[in-house]
């Protein structure tokens, strides 16, 4: 795969944007209005990350039913609490992709000793 150039990544970063213009998120440009005075953003930036996020959360959700579909037992239901933290919002998986460890508690069990579920959490 070839690396892209910039005037890729600018047409990239330009549909991203208008994107993001289409929505009308008022909240969302109130806040970014009010931070603009204190923080200096590279909006380019900031959209190409959008954009990134976006995409690794639409492939997470639609790969959500194929991963590890032979997992069984204990494994599966760790891969499964893996699925619903990382899945649960866009921090998440950010922070999923920075490679931050991962710990399980809340450990439920059937009649049979099996664990049924668990909890999934980021190690601070």
């Amino acid at each position: 795969m070839e690396a892209m150039t910039t005037e890729q990544e600018n047409r990239i970063i330009d549909q991203a944007v208008r994107i993001l213009e289409a929505r009308k998120d008022e909240r969302a440009k109130d806040l970014a209005y009010q931070l603009g005075d204190r923080v200096s953003i590279d909006l380019h930036r900031l959209v190409f990350w959008s954009a990134y996020i976006r995409g690794a959360m639409d492939a997470a959700t639609r790969l959500r039913p194929y991963v590890d579909w032979n997992a069984r037992g204990d494994e599966k239901a760790y891969r499964d609490a893996e699925m619903d933290l990382v899945t649960k919002d866009r921090r998440s998986l950010d922070r999923f992709l920075g490679h931050h460890r991962i710990g399980y508690r809340n450990h439920q069990r059937d009649k049979n000793g099996r664990l049924v579920h668990c909890e999934a959490y980021f190690i601070d």
